[in-house]
């Protein structure tokens, strides 16, 4: 008797190159340092620190910093789909970084999905345009 193939089930979709490089990819449980805001026009002041956010792992949290002011916020995480919710943080005054603050919190509530591109995390909008790049950093 001759073994049978296996049937896919009806929805089900093969994994593909891209799926397996998205698992093997960690958003979650390391922070990330913001490289460009592509739309941007507004860059951040030489005063400010570094701007970067961290999805904690096992949870929905995200924490992280506008070079300026803490920030927190909900996130959820299912393959591409990636949407950041209730953002919220402190209202300290930022020498020459408003407009960048501003700028960089509006891409973190317009997120819809994400990439990897050469180990660098790019959240993009509902349209798949580019809204920020972040570069890895030791955990």
């Amino acid at each position: 008797m001759e073994a049978q193939q296996p049937v896919p089930l009806p929805g089900a979709v093969a994994p593909t190159a891209e799926t397996a490089a998205r698992a093997s990819f960690e958003v979650a449980g390391r922070p990330w340092r913001l490289r460009n805001l592509p739309f941007a026009v507004a860059d951040r002041s030489a005063s400010q620190r570094e701007a970067f956010v961290t999805f904690k792992s096992g949870g929905s949290v995200m924490e992280g910093n506008t070079g300026c002011n803490p920030i927190r916020a909900s996130y959820e995480l299912q393959g591409a789909a990636l949407r950041i919710r209730n953002l919220e943080g402190t209202l300290m005054p930022c020498p020459d970084g408003v407009t960048f603050e501003a700028l960089f919190i509006q891409a973190l509530s317009d997120t819809a999905e994400w990439r990897e591109d050469d180990g660098a995390l790019v959240l993009l909008n509902a349209d798949g345009y580019q809204l920020a790049i972040f570069d890895r950093t030791a955990p």
